[in-house]
């Protein structure tokens, strides 16, 4: 917000409202804040109840959206849906998860990725995946290596 937000006497909550929405673009909130050794993924709301989230690398000062992030064979080109996901971590990892609806409707398109082969337990998984089963649980390495 900006500094005159706390400076401000609103005289009413129409006042308020119409100051928030002035500044919709405004970061409202912080939220999933997951703070490793090199790099920090956080999401942010805005006041007109957008958000967005990001992944910071500290050594190189970078800022990625995620929702920017492009699948590739590092992620089995799964949707690109599981980067503004992120939810859990540990050490080395990140989580994250796909929904069998959402990995069923890109079947074909991962398939066409490895010319109808894909790795064994990817095609494993393809071949069991249901629309009902279970969303799947994905554990990513983290590599902040800048090119």
């Amino acid at each position: 917000m900006p500094a005159s937000f706390y400076t401000t006497a609103f005289r009413n909550n129409i006042d308020f409202s119409s100051y928030k929405t002035k500044y919709g673009k405004a970061i409202r909130s912080f939220f999933n804040i997951i703070d490793l050794d090199k790099v920090l993924f956080f999401g942010m709301n805005d006041n007109a109840w957008g958000y967005k989230r990001y992944v910071f690398n500290k050594s190189a000062s970078l800022l990625y959206d995620l929702s920017k992030i492009t699948s590739d064979s590092s992620t089995c080109y799964l949707p690109t849906g599981i980067f503004s996901k992120i939810s859990n971590y540990d050490r080395d990892y990140v989580y994250t998860y796909v929904s069998p609806g959402d990995l069923l409707k890109e079947k074909a398109g991962i398939l066409s990725r490895y010319n109808n082969a894909p790795p064994p337990f990817l095609k494993e998984l393809l071949d069991q995946i249901g629309k009902f089963s279970n969303p799947v649980i994905i554990q990513l390495k983290i590599n902040p290596a800048v090119k």
